[in-house]
């Protein structure tokens, strides 16, 4: 009686054992910096072909486990079959002699494929950790359920291509991986890494801004709910005008989501400055800036076809130089459109298709009563778009003259490399949406001192006003 007794216990525990080796060969306890090597992997899964290098292949956000848990809860089995349309693939378990798991050799040759890798590992406590990554080529990776990391498109294999913080609760986590291939090499590569804040800080960027086609702003955060819980405790946002006269418009608090509006006025697309201060756990203070542009973008066709509608504007009272570079400017756009742009003067009524050169009548109808008009001798200079209106503005001595050069400069491309030698692009056509370029020259006096550069006309051209001496040249010098 006891001799049964003790075999059927001895029985169950080798039941156990068996049941145990059977699991953890499954299960793996997560050892930091070591490559894991042992894989369940599924595929090929059909996609369709494409030359798209910035989306996914058609096909691949299809869930082709859906019969078994599906993506947010997988439960997968050696020898299981999945099947999804004209798609019919096993899961197989591999072991890799290194760190890269080679799906070419794996699991087919074949070109507009996807491969599902899946693993589970074991932590002892909960906690925050990296995982590193590296595919060929782009990807989506899942843990726990959650999608932790997408990347569209064809890349290399490079190992810790990207960091990402992921959560690990205490005991069994999932590690799903799915992986698309559109020629060449195909293979992943993961590693766990201890996760250190300062050095993700630096690595890694936790926040973007997309500007949908409606003009609203989103500010999207790049990892899990989870992973954020862990990392702050609170982060205030700011968002201000990117113009030079920089002012708070907006403030608010991140709401811990990965996709948040960011509810502020922008009527019309403009870039803006977004500061983001956070608290971290540990006590730190963390701080970012994004540059964005927000508001519906509105475009303005300057010329087309050798056709404009626009007219430059010039001042009853303007200066010998404001007139001299609207004729310029007129003469250099003629050769960059074919389009004749006529000048007139601001005795006639404001419209809404004019490059306004110099301070006149409707640059201060647009610019308004609180504008300061330029000082005489002051050369700093501004081109800014007022709606469909380009006002092109400084001292009327200078200043206007070299905005008038540095709109056909950095617009352009025009380039007077030297009084005989000048380069003028030409164009079909010129849309534009938003200008404010604004300069301050921080040398009162330029002048270089070789032979062609005494020419007073590619001296104005490059905003050279010095001379040993004195010359006649547009806007005059400062002689000395």
């Amino acid at each position: 009686m006891l001799n049964k007794k003790f075999q059927q216990v001895a029985l169950y525990f080798l039941l156990i054992l068996f049941c145990s080796s059977t699991l953890f060969s499954q299960q793996e306890k997560v050892e930091l910096h070591k490559w894991i090597t042992d894989w369940f992997l599924l595929g090929p899964l059909e996609l369709e072909e494409s030359t798209n290098e910035v989306e996914h292949l058609g096909g691949f956000e299809n869930d082709f486990i859906s019969e078994h848990g599906g993506i947010t809860n997988p439960q997968i089995e050696i020898g299981q079959v999945e099947t999804s349309g004209n798609s019919n693939a096993t899961w197989t378990e591999y072991s890799s002699p290194d760190s890269i798991i080679n799906l070419d050799e794996a699991i087919s040759k074949q070109s507009y494929v996807a491969a599902y890798a899946y693993k589970e590992i074991y932590t002892e406590e909960d906690g925050t950790f990296i995982l590193s990554l590296g595919t060929n080529d782009g990807g989506k990776l899942w843990v726990n359920g959650i999608e932790v990391w997408d990347y569209p498109g064809a890349r290399g294999l490079k190992p810790d291509d990207n960091f990402i913080p992921v959560f690990f609760q205490k005991g069994k986590n999932v590690i799903l991986l799915k992986v698309e291939e559109r020629g060449n090499n195909w293979g992943f590569c993961v590693r766990v890494l201890p996760f250190n804040i300062d050095a993700f800080m630096i690595r890694g960027k936790l926040f973007n801004i997309v500007t949908t086609p409606n003009g609203n702003s989103e500010l999207r955060f790049a990892l899990s709910d989870q992973v954020v819980n862990n990392l702050f405790s609170s982060i205030d946002l700011e968002i201000y005008s990117d113009d030079r006269d920089t002012k708070l418009i907006w403030t608010g608090e991140w709401t811990k989501k990965k996709i948040m509006k960011l509810d502020f006025e922008s009527h019309e697309s403009k870039p803006y400055l977004l500061k983001i201060i956070g608290e971290r756990k540990d006590g730190k203070k963390w701080n970012d800036k994004i540059l964005f542009n927000s508001g519906k973008r509105i475009d303005h066709t300057l010329f087309s076809n050798k056709q404009t509608d626009y007219k430059i504007v010039v001042g009853e009272d303007a200066s010998e130089s404001e007139k001299w570079a609207a004729e310029e400017l007129q003469k250099t756009l003629l050769e960059i459109s074919g389009a004749d742009f006529e000048i007139i003067s601001d005795r006639t009524e404001l419209t809404n298709k004019e490059i306004i050169v110099g301070y006149n009548k409707h640059s201060q109808q647009l610019l308004g009563d609180k504008f300061v008009s330029p000082a005489l001798l002051d050369e700093s200079f501004t081109y800014q778009n007022i709606n469909s209106n380009i006002v092109l503005i400084g001292g009327k001595q200078r200043g206007t003259m070299y905005a008038v050069f540095a709109f056909l400069e950095s617009i352009f491309g025009v380039r007077w490399y030297t009084p005989n030698v000048t380069v003028i692009p030409s164009r079909e056509k010129h849309i534009f949406n938003y200008l404010n370029h604004h300069e301050a020259p921080s040398i009162q006096v330029r002048n270089d001192f070789y032979y062609e550069a005494f020419n007073p006309t590619w001296a104005a051209h490059n905003r050279i006003n010095g001379a040993m001496g004195f010359r006649e040249q547009h806007g005059d010098i400062e002689g000395y």
